[in-house]
């Protein structure tokens, strides 16, 4: 395993020396930069806004396709497009309200989780639905299904064999699902229940291996309350513990192609002392990450002491950035893009501008471990609240590459689902 490692407190966190000038230069960029204008990307260059593509409808790569999003900021050689949202600007006209996590079926379909009901962060009008956008002629753009209403606080969504995994506010629930389906055939069965649910936002992975995780997060606690967030393997019953001492591990994934899963916790970004700072760890048995006493090995939160045990994070991410969905690049993106980690980050609540560190990151990662291997950086930038009016990049929820290579990014709060790839890469 590779880790990144943190000397604390001589090294504000997030930083480190083991990290390269390059990545250490643009993680200190991207900290001191604003929604509308992005610091320098993964590969050094300054962000600049996608042109529109050419007028070709069928073309032969998937840039030459779709409604560019001008918004958006990216490296030079990337397109970003929108595949389903609002096709008047406004945001209550989308076919897709308040879409949070997706997955993508064996066949290519993008199923999405739409709620009902409001998030904390502000997201709000969804229907209350599991979403399939699928693309049949592949002209990068959706057509959307209701695959399964009635489930207003739908959240984490994973595919097992011959199921669609969903979680709700109490309990995890399966209904049956065959390649290419767009609609529920059958009724939703309950697995497993939820203990003491503090939030109904709860994270689903399945792994490659085929271990159910599903997590559970809390509003706040004070040290040494212990009635706190977790993650938990799923066979049926109560769920069995694996990772305890957490705030909010709202989103996780596991890797495509190896056993490994892992979770992005989110902390307090108010400014409170509940000991819990932002950061992606791997999913291990047994593992303690200190919330509420401890904000790591030996960093105890006030009227604590004892943190030696605490379980090393694998990244920490500056506090405020809200770190959501996540996924590895499938190893056909160019050069140092390849296997990369990219995240949703959803941006501060607190802050002023609001959302504050928003954006998609990435970061590249060990080729054995998947494990990153330095801090993030800004891959997609031009999300603000500014473009409110647009009903375009406003705050990214969850990022999925899919099987035919490109990068698909879920905001929450514009309605709509966008796509990223290398100008490249050619349709199919």
């Amino acid at each position: 395993m590779v880790n990144v490692k943190y000397d604390f407190p001589a090294y504000p966190p997030g930083m480190s020396r083991s990290l390269s000038p390059l990545f250490l230069s643009v993680f200190l960029a991207a900290c001191s930069t604003s929604p509308t204008s992005p610091g320098p990307l993964l590969d050094g260059s300054v962000p600049a806004v996608d042109a529109p593509s050419a007028d070709l409808p069928l073309g032969p790569t998937w840039c030459s396709v779709g409604e560019t999003v001008t918004q958006g900021r990216l490296p030079a050689g990337y397109c970003v497009k929108l595949f389903a949202g609002s096709p008047d600007g406004n945001v209550a006209h989308s076919p897709v309200m308040e879409p949070r996590v997706m997955a993508f079926a064996p066949n290519g379909d993008l199923f999405v989780s739409a709620p009902s009901t409001s998030t904390v962060g502000g997201a709000f009008g969804g229907p209350g639905a599991i979403l399939v956008l699928a693309d049949d002629n592949a002209d990068g753009t959706a057509e959307v299904h209701t695959f399964l209403s009635g489930v207003a606080d739908v959240h984490g969504i994973a595919f097992g064999p011959d199921a669609l995994y969903y979680t709700t506010t109490n309990a995890l629930y399966r209904v049956a699902y065959a390649t290419g389906q767009r609609a529920s055939s059958g009724a939703p069965s309950q697995v497993s229940v939820i203990p003491n649910p503090g939030r109904w936002t709860h994270g689903l992975a399945r792994s490659v291996g085929g271990v159910m995780h599903v997590s559970n997060g809390v509003l706040a606690a004070s040290c040494p309350a212990r009635d706190v967030g977790y993650v938990a393997t799923v066979t049926s019953g109560a769920p069995s513990m694996m990772a305890v001492g957490l705030r909010n591990p709202m989103y996780m994934r596991c890797h495509y192609r190896d056993e490994l899963c892992m979770a992005a916790e989110m902390g307090d970004d108010g400014g409170g002392s509940y000991g819990a700072r932002e950061k992606l760890f791997r999913i291990r048995s047994g593992t303690d990450y200190g919330f509420p006493c401890c904000a790591g090995p030996n960093l105890p939160a006030p009227g604590a002491s004892d943190c030696a045990g605490i379980t090393q994070e694998e990244v920490v991410i500056p506090i405020g950035n809200s770190p959501f969905g996540f996924d590895w690049e499938r190893g056909v993106w160019p050069g140092a893009m390849g296997g990369v980690l990219c995240i949703a980050q959803h941006g501060s609540f607190y802050s002023s501008p609001p959302w504050l560190g928003e954006g998609v990151y990435c970061t590249p990662t060990d080729p054995t471990t998947h494990v990153p291997t330095a801090n993030f950086s800004m891959f997609l930038g031009g999300f603000s609240p500014a473009n409110m009016g647009t009903a375009r990049m406003l705050r990214p929820a969850d990022v999925a590459f899919g099987p035919d290579g490109r990068m698909f990014i879920a905001d929450d709060v514009a309605n709509a689902v966008y796509w990223v790839a290398p100008q490249s890469l050619a349709r199919p």
